[in-house]
């Protein structure tokens, strides 16, 4: 649709629809740059929580429960 919006907008007349169809394009461009850097700062986050999570594990040693043990009524 942003390749085509010459061919697009000249096809209709009524200024309600042009406005929709402007309106779309502008919605498109904006989530052509926005949804792909949102997903690069998730995918960034989620390595950044990965890598605390390996660097820094949970010393089951020094707990004072036996985790081999169920809890029961």
């Amino acid at each position: 649709m942003v390749n085509n919006k010459d061919f697009i907008i000249k096809r209709f007349k009524n200024r309600f629809v042009l406005f929709f169809i402007k309106y779309q394009l502008f919605l498109s461009k904006i989530s052509l740059f926005v949804l792909p850097l949102l997903i690069m700062v998730g995918l960034i986050e989620l390595f950044v929580g990965l890598y605390f999570i390996i660097t820094h594990p949970i010393p089951y040693d020094k707990l004072y429960i036996d985790l081999h043990t169920y809890i029961t009524k």
